[in-house]
């Protein structure tokens, strides 16, 4: 009958090309009761569940794509429950979280998403029950501490506030530490890459007290570490020669090299971020200086653009060993008028 009125194909082959999921996180029930709270995202990652980051607000299109990957996986997991001849309950299954800087009102309306029926959040969407799916519009949360976790995802003013909201938790906070570090990370990498947009200024620059906190933090740790290694590198040595003077000079020495190394190899990683590989020889420089040299290149590294810089920085080092970088920039600048 279709026949007279269109093309009719019959058993057509449906295929699909690879996908990658952005995140996907599978629970440990343990690990999930002892957890700290997170506001909303506890109660997001209490069942397994995909997160889809739009950093810009994403179209029909994208929340398809979105929804095909769930689909996908479920097909997925239910082929293995029923190779390993396993019942497979639908609260089970995994649960797709779409979060967006922002999501439009059309998208909103189109795939009839709505407020949660228990529990209903300004900005927390979620679409039909069977489709396991919900949007998160980072924009539209509520600030409090609820929202906290989610609202770092967002954009200018939303996340610059949620940097700042982080900053003012105690420092023992767990989820502060942990956090912090990975906004210094994507700081870095967005320095690497020279992405910054004028929109993410005021978040770059709320970045830049957790950096400045995080660099003084992995500097004394690395103070710490050379202290504990001189100390047991000293015991053992004036032990050995059974003299207070190893005992002493062991000390010294051990607890002198040891904030050394650890200050050298910080800055190595820094520098391997900032230049990618560095040569061998390049590598041997960086080890010889004095740490108050490496805590002046640590500095300097962040306005480097090119593997030029840091020879330029090196050869005045070496020059003059025993001034500070600092000073000698400031004596080869002349005086200028105000």
């Amino acid at each position: 009958m279709l026949t007279l009125l269109g093309k009719v194909n019959i058993n057509r082959e449906v295929s699909d090309e690879p996908r990658q999921i952005d995140v996907f996180f599978s629970p440990n029930p343990e690990n999930i009761e002892n957890a700290p709270d997170l506001g909303i995202l506890s109660r997001i990652i209490s069942t397994p569940v995909l997160f889809e980051v739009f950093r810009n607000p994403p179209n029909q299109n994208n929340i398809r794509e979105c929804v095909l990957k769930l689909f996908v996986l479920i097909a997925e997991i239910r082929r293995q429950a029923k190779r390993e001849r396993r019942k497979l309950k639908e609260e089970e299954l995994p649960y797709l979280w779409i979060l967006g800087t922002s999501v439009s009102k059309p998208i909103l309306e189109g795939f009839d998403a709505k407020l949660e029926e228990k529990n209903p959040v300004e900005g927390v969407y979620v679409l039909s029950k069977f489709l396991r799916t919900g949007m998160i519009s980072v924009s539209r949360l509520p600030i409090n501490q609820e929202t906290l976790y989610l609202r770092i995802l967002g954009r200018g003013e939303t996340q610059s506030g949620a940097v700042q909201e982080l900053l003012n938790l105690p420092q023992a906070n767990p989820m502060r530490q942990k956090i912090a570090e990975l906004l210094v990370s994507w700081r870095i990498s967005i320095e690497i890459q020279e992405q910054l947009k004028k929109e993410d200024q005021e978040v770059f620059m709320a970045l830049s007290q957790v950096y400045l906190e995080w660099k003084e933090a992995t500097k004394q740790e690395g103070r710490l570490e050379g202290l504990q290694e001189g100390r047991l590198a000293g015991l053992q040595e004036g032990l050995q020669e059974g003299r207070q003077e190893g005992l002493q000079e062991g000390r010294q020495e051990g607890l002198h090299e040891g904030r050394q190394e650890e200050a050298a190899n910080l800055v190595l990683r820094l520098l391997t971020r900032k230049l990618a590989n560095l040569s061998e020889t390049m590598v041997k420089r960086v080890k010889k200086l004095t740490i108050p040299q490496l805590e002046n290149l640590g500095e300097a590294l962040l306005e480097f653009t090119q593997i030029g810089d840091l020879e330029t920085f090196l050869s005045k080092l070496e020059s003059k060993p025993e001034q500070s970088t600092l000073t000698q920039l400031d004596t080869e600048q002349p005086d200028q008028e105000n």
